[in-house]
């Protein structure tokens, strides 16, 4: 490749390689899980930078440009979008195959796409770059079958509620002083036998993060919960958040001192004294959206027992309501 010399502009595209950089071709469909692309590109001299901000995926049979978008955003229903910028989910798993020849006379670009298409959509993606001479190329014009990929859209369905028993059940508890017991459940995958990280938890559609219940209108006796995000490789110790705070009484767990990798935490208080019932207080259910390793998206359900000594958890509808009747 030719270096640049003052004036001078890439006037020829000599070759445009589009090759999948990531472990699989695949990608889960939830709208966030990406496929990494590598683009390479040889010209006639050293491309500007006007010229490489007009570089960009493209359908390889359209010529249409996929939106550049928010990688960390989920992309609508039945469309692709692309990226400069990895998100933190993980690509779809597989073995990367031996990289084509390449010229190492080029120009290397990276490129993240992801998609929310309907399951087993496939889709050509090519490149496309406009030069500073008004020129636009792209790249199946110039390469042949090296200027494009061939990715496939694979269905990211929610786990069923057994893939989540076996850290729910392996829960931590301890007593408080004055009459208050704490359970720590965890809230992580287990899929075929091995763990899948939680990356991600938020609350559901009503916003609270919490949820309230009193053994009777009568009683001071009640319970509450509030949830802890995953820990991360720089901060291992992560707060739980509650809301409502008003009604919590006088103690509540801060932190999760136990953090469990590939788990969110949901801290359960039992307290005799947590104070007169509250009708404004949510409950006696919760629902919590999470996301895992490769970006799908779960909901599940938490209620309080009518006893309010313990948690049962299930799956949750969009909505919120549980799927499994309870």
């Amino acid at each position: 490749m030719n270096k640049q010399s003052p004036g001078s502009t890439a006037t020829v595209i000599q070759t445009f390689l589009v090759d999948v950089f990531s472990p699989d071709m695949r990608l889960y469909n939830n709208g966030l899980c990406q496929v990494m692309l590598l683009v390479e590109i040889v010209a006639d001299m050293q491309l500007s930078p006007s010229e490489i901000a007009t570089l960009r995926i493209v359908d390889g049979i359209t010529k249409l440009e996929i939106p550049m978008v928010d990688s960390s955003l989920p992309v609508p229903a039945r469309t692709w979008g692309a990226s400069k910028e990895r998100n933190l989910y993980d690509f779809h798993p597989g073995t990367r195959k031996a990289a084509r020849d390449s010229s190492r006379a080029g120009e290397f670009f990276q490129f993240y796409v992801q998609t929310a298409d309907q399951s087993n959509a496939r889709k050509r993606l090519a490149a496309s770059i406009e030069l500073d001479s008004g020129l636009k190329v792209y790249s199946t014009d110039v390469s042949g079958s090296d200027s494009y990929v061939e990715v496939l859209a694979v269905e990211a369905s929610p786990q069923p509620i057994s893939a989540w028993e076996t850290q729910w059940n392996d829960s931590m508890k301890f007593d408080v002083a004055d009459g208050k017991s704490v359970t720590v459940y965890f809230l992580g995958l287990t899929v075929n036998g091995a763990s899948r990280e939680i990356r991600d938890i938020q609350v559901g559609e009503d916003g609270y993060a919490s949820a309230f219940r009193w053994l009777a209108v009568s009683a001071k006796t009640g319970a509450f919960c509030g949830f802890a995000a995953p820990p991360t490789d720089d901060q291992r110790v992560q707060s739980f958040t509650y809301s409502q705070p008003q009604f919590i009484g006088t103690y509540r767990l801060d932190n999760n001192e136990s953090p469990r990798t590939g788990c969110a935490a949901v801290a359960f208080i039992h307290d005799l004294k947590l104070g007169n019932y509250q009708s404004a207080a949510n409950g006696p259910h919760i629902t919590y959206q999470m996301r895992d390793q490769y970006g799908t998206l779960s909901r599940v359900r938490l209620s309080i027992t009518e006893k309010c000594d313990e948690m049962q958890l299930s799956l949750a509808a969009d909505d919120g309501s549980s799927l499994d009747g309870q």
